[in-house]
């Protein structure tokens, strides 16, 4: 029976109905994913202070005996698909103003240059789709700045291959960018707080597959811990002839298991020779998490527990002023 043109024009309009709220729909779920994590935002103003926290530690300590606070994925502030994969509320110069002296550099190669990215995701200087690529130049900017401002001070950058770029090029990349510049520490050893003032001290998680030995930096890989079958919490690695290096990176916990994993951790009682680093950061146990869900109740739970340690590098989401405050409070 042939449609009469009044019942044609109602499929018309039903279908154009129908094609709207699809379309809706999915700009909605786009919009959320891409610009909702904006608002998820966790920061206050800097603990008086905080910018020059290391001034009154001893030079002689080794930087593995002193608690310092660091920032997870630390240029992803701004991201792509940033429901899943902003990790911190301000850029790295902010981060360091409140405390932080870890900085967790994940890189990969882009129009041949190195640029951050969080797993497949590009970092960028702001929110909008089109923002510029952020590049480790920038990153490397703000450290030397603000180390030119408060030379008491260190920055622990540990670098790491994030995609599938070769890692020898792009360790000559870097070696490149640094050359002769005085501004690094480059060593495969445990150095002292003296000789990591004014200066970033080069740390990373790849093999030196460009044979650059000291210059490659210190060695501080570990196996990868996103799993739940290894219930055991620790990891322990010989990560020099002398040396030992304790990880928790728990990033598949939920949170409970991620609260018992970091309270094993933290008691580990370090010394010259041994390095403990502690992530306070996790996805969740789902394939694709949303790391600030988790921020919130791992930081808070930080923030209110009686937590103590005598030395780690403490390493989280959404970093605030005062939970760097109290991270390195705890240094006698």
């Amino acid at each position: 029976m042939a449609l009469t043109s009044n019942s044609r024009r109602t499929l018309i309009k039903i279908l154009l109905i129908s094609i709207s709220l699809i379309l809706a729909a999915v700009l909605a779920a786009a919009s959320f994913v891409l610009f909702f994590p904006y608002l998820e935002y966790e920061t206050s103003a800097p603990a008086e202070g905080s910018a020059d926290w290391m001034a009154s530690l001893p030079d002689e300590r080794p930087i593995s005996m002193i608690t310092l606070p660091g920032s997870h994925n630390s240029g992803a502030n701004y991201s792509q698909l940033a429901y899943f994969t902003k990790c911190q509320s301000q850029g790295i110069s902010a981060q360091l103003g409140m405390g932080v002296r870890y900085l967790d550099i994940r890189l990969g190669i882009l129009d041949g240059e190195l640029t951050l990215w969080h797993s497949f995701c590009q970092c960028q200087t702001g929110m909008w789709p089109l923002s510029d690529a952020l590049t480790l130049a920038d990153v490397i900017s703000d450290c030397r700045e603000f180390l030119a401002a408060h030379p008491s001070e260190t920055v622990i950058m540990t670098v790491k291959s994030e995609r599938d770029d070769s890692t020898e090029d792009i360790q000559l990349m870097l070696d490149e960018i640094i050359g002769d510049d005085p501004l690094w520490l480059l060593t495969d050893r445990i150095p002292t707080l003296g000789e990591c003032r004014g200066r970033i001290v080069l740390t990373r998680r790849w093999p030196d597959d460009a044979g650059l030995y000291e210059r490659a930096g210190l060695d501080v890989s570990w196996g990868d811990q996103g799993n739940r079958e290894d219930t055991w919490l620790m990891s322990e690695y010989g990560f020099t002839d002398d040396a030992d290096l304790y990880v928790q990176d728990r990033y598949k916990y939920d949170a409970r298991d991620k609260w018992d994993a970091v309270l094993d951790s933290l008691s580990c009682a370090p010394d010259e020779q041994t390095l403990n680093i502690c992530f306070l950061s996790t996805n969740g146990d789902t394939e694709y998490g949303h790391p600030h869900k988790y921020a919130k109740i791992i930081n808070r739970r930080f923030l209110e527990e009686d937590v103590k340690t005598d030395g780690a590098w403490i390493i989280a989401d959404f970093v605030t002023p005062a939970l760097c405050e109290k991270i390195y409070s705890m240094n006698g």
